[in-house]
């Protein structure tokens, strides 16, 4: 398509000796754009001429991170009467044409079967497109979303491009663990979220960057996590494996002192993990094979409150006296267990789920030891449907215990 110079724009030999602020503008056939902002929180974005011959220019919402180049020429597209499009320049910074800071944008670098959309350059949107191999990433690319695909391995180099990667979506592939190279992650120094739940992985990936806060593992076939697996990670706080075949995960937890959240459930594991990190705010080991709690495994976790043992072997027996009674939860979980009686617990739980134990009697004094003004149970949920006990069981003074309580299911 022919572009022609109309009044108040330049051609294109103009366009060249007048862009030297934007250099990637003075290459033939390149497609870039250019996002301006308009006072009226409008904006639009301009594609000069690209290897098609074509271009369009679009409205847009504002991107909000826009770096100004104080008083260069904003680039644009301008349709002319008759259709044909051509190359314009307003001066950025205001005045009469209401124009603002401009930001350069390229597009021409974003794979074709991938979207980077213009209102968020930094983003690279590649997922559900039954992609077989990692696409090439720009190196503006810092969120890199590639889920839903069939992709099978990430080579060593395939982020060698875009080092600032900050999120990398690939849950839901087909990622084998020998099809992930042994540094495929290693140069990633500002990855902050990696996701690779639902693929077949059977190890945890290695050299994993330092700087990782959440690394999601759930769904995979990992049966081992050595000691060595998260070794320097010490800013992650999130961890999730659940659902794998792990066995025993607990030298690997040593290297993790922000760790916060942990999902060990639906696993293998016959004992609770050793070496539990301090900061924990939530343990999750629902599903497994653990048949007794270790003796003050609770004592000195100060943020812990949220602690799911449910469908697991645990027994009276297996529960050493004041494991809950003394510690600051506030949802605990003992479900599809083999409890025989309502263990001890703090009064400042707030969610007590007991359902299909084999619970015969209702002992309010593990809920609360003593009942007056001050001193009673701030439980608000409370489940004992599943066992062997009705309402007729609750004891007369069980509403002065509970008289928080808005659920109680038997």
């Amino acid at each position: 398509m022919r572009v022609r110079p109309v009044k108040g724009h330049v051609s294109l030999d103009q366009e060249k000796k007048e862009t030297s602020a934007f250099p990637q503008l003075s290459r033939a056939g390149a497609s870039v754009h250019i996002h301006c902002w308009i006072t009226a929180e409008r904006s639009f974005l301009s594609d000069p001429i690209g290897a098609q011959g074509s271009a369009r220019t679009e409205e847009c919402k504002v991107f909000p991170d826009v770096e100004s180049f104080g008083g260069q020429q904003a680039w644009y597209l301008s349709p002319v009467g008759d259709g044909t499009p051509s190359i314009g320049c307003r001066p950025c910074g205001g005045g009469a044409t209401g124009t603002g800071p401009c930001r350069q944008t390229p597009r021409g670098d974003c794979p074709a079967e991938c979207d980077c959309p213009p209102t968020f350059p930094v983003a690279m949107y590649c997922d559900s497109r039954s992609l077989q191999h990692v696409p090439y990433i720009p190196s503006r690319i810092k969120y890199l979303y590639l889920q839903h695909n069939l992709i099978s391995s990430i080579p060593d180099g395939a982020f060698h491009n875009a080092t600032g990667l900050v999120w990398i979506m690939m849950h839901q592939n087909n990622l084998s663990s020998d099809g992930v190279g042994k540094r495929a992650f290693a140069e990633l120094g500002s990855l902050d979220r990696l996701y690779l739940y639902h693929n077949q992985l059977s190890r945890v990936p290695a050299n994993l960057p330092r700087s990782l806060r959440d690394l999601r593992l759930s769904h995979n076939h990992i049966a081992r996590v050595p000691a060595a697996s998260f070794s320097g990670m010490a800013n992650l706080s999130v961890l999730l494996l659940n659902h794998n075949g792990i066995q025993d995960v607990s030298g690997a937890l040593r290297a993790l002192p922000a760790l916060t959240l942990l999902d060990v459930s639906n696993n293998r594991l016959r004992k609770v993990p050793e070496s539990l990190p301090g900061m924990l705010h939530q343990l999750y080991l629902e599903s497994n094979s653990i048949s007794a709690l270790p003796g003050g495994f609770l004592d000195g976790f100060l943020k812990l409150q949220y602690v799911r043992f449910g469908h697991n072997l645990l027994t009276d027996r297996g529960i050493p006296p004041n494991t809950f009674n003394n510690s600051g939860l506030v949802e605990l979980d003992l479900s599809y267990n083999l409890l025989e009686h309502i263990p001890p617990v703090s009064t400042q739980l707030e969610h007590l789920y007991l359902q299909a134990n084999r619970i015969k009697e209702f002992t309010l004094s593990s809920l609360c030891s003593r009942v007056d003004v001050v001193n009673f149970s701030h439980l608000k949920v409370l489940r004992l449907d599943g066992n062997a006990l009705s309402r007729e069981d609750l004891p007369n003074d069980a509403a002065l215990c509970l008289r928080l309580a808005a659920t109680i299911e038997m």
